[in-house]
């Protein structure tokens, strides 16, 4: 049975240069193709499907909070199953996943003219000029040489990079626990995306480590939804065979 995933992050009208989201528009519009082409499922159905239909699976990572103001009612209108794969440190204290508060940096650079900046990395200085034009290039660029360092050294390019910042930096919020269980109380399936959204393929990585991303962060979630979870959604979709056995 050919199985196709539709994964999701953004749905918002919001401006964002190095990083765009979906706009709410083009949203309804998708999911009222995909609906009528498509049988949109969860995974557990999937084995019981009786339709000529293919079957196809939505998800949504991240759990940002676009998700319950503006998906949210959409399904629920249209009585369409999802999973949404939440970030558990993002849920418990609303801060933004790295790889995001990174893109709200260079929007930031770009809104404000600055048009170059450096990171330091691996005791190198790399320099970057960004515009509206190349901000998904840069984007990309900085997450590669950066995703597979270990949290602490991200983190501390991304507040070096912050101090850089003119004015304030609009920031994407997160889903809070009490959106998370509402939406799981209507019909969404939660699944789990990480504690922090770490590269869960890396030399940085130990098995305490994997037990928190992995393991631990299960069980915080299904502690806070009262249900089991059965679905893992690795950030950025890297992951190796050791990382899998906690999975």
């Amino acid at each position: 049975m050919d199985v196709k995933i539709l994964c999701l992050h953004k749905v918002n009208n919001c401006n964002s240069y190095s990083w765009p989201a979906m706009p709410v528009k083009s949203f309804i519009k998708l999911i009222k193709y995909i609906r009528f082409r498509y049988q949109i499922c969860l995974p557990s159905d999937i084995p019981k499907l009786k339709t000529k239909k293919s079957p196809l699976i939505l998800t949504f990572d991240d759990g940002y909070e676009d998700f319950y103001a503006n998906v949210f009612p959409i399904l629920k209108m249209y009585n369409i199953p999802c999973v949404l794969n939440v970030v558990v440190s993002s849920a418990e204290t609303n801060m933004t996943i790295w790889t995001q508060r990174l893109n709200n940096i260079l929007d930031n650079f770009i809104d404000n003219n600055i048009n170059s900046f450096s990171v330091r990395i691996n005791s190198q200085t790399i320099d970057f000029k960004i515009s509206k034009k190349n901000a998904i290039n840069v984007s990309t660029k900085l997450y590669q040489m950066m995703a597979f360092l270990p949290m602490s050294s991200r983190l501390e390019i991304i507040n070096n990079l912050e101090h850089k910042i003119v004015g304030n930096l609009k920031s994407e919020k997160m889903m809070n626990w009490e959106q998370i269980v509402h939406v799981s109380n209507n019909g969404v399936s939660i699944g789990n995306h990480s504690y922090s959204h770490d590269i869960l393929n890396g030399n940085h990585l130990t098995d305490d480590i994997l037990f928190y991303e992995i393991s631990n962060s299960k069980k915080l979630i299904e502690n806070k939804i009262g249900k089991e979870i059965h679905y893992f959604a690795f950030p950025n979709g890297i992951f190796n065979e050791s990382t899998l056995d906690y999975s």
